[in-house]
């Protein structure tokens, strides 16, 4: 028998799952690249933390390990966007002291999302 399912985005309201899903009922042998697909979201990462320096992005291998990813400039013009497969873990290092630095944040990918890491700056404070 051949495997049929379903995926939805987390959140798809009842009355939307008629036309907004991704179904699939083709040959076992195509259903793990599907799988690997549909379990892909797409994450970006803002950093308003401070714009001395950017922040650092690690993804968590399932050792452990932090593995370098990107640089996060500061800024809502410099947010820094990546496809990811749900489940990964990532975190953010201010790295200040030039070592490993201060996790400041951390993130699981769950579904198509942003994070926005320190507080905008207020249109007042861009004014003056």
């Amino acid at each position: 028998m051949c495997p049929a399912a379903v995926a939805l985005e987390q959140g798809t309201l009842l009355s939307h799952v008629a036309g907004h899903h991704d179904r699939y009922s083709g040959t076992r042998d195509g259903f793990d690249k599907w799988i690997n697909t549909i379990s892909q979201v797409e994450v970006g990462w803002i950093n308003f933390f401070g714009p001395a320096r950017p922040l650092k992005l690690y993804w968590l291998g399932g050792d452990g390990q932090e593995h370098f990813q990107s640089d996060i400039w500061f800024g809502e013009p410099k947010t820094h966007w990546r496809v990811v497969f749900l489940g990964h873990q990532f975190l953010l290092r201010d790295d200040a002291s030039g070592g490993s630095g201060q996790v400041v944040a951390e993130f699981v990918a769950t579904k198509n999302e942003i994070h926005v890491v320190g507080s905008q700056p207020s249109l007042e404070a861009k004014l003056t």
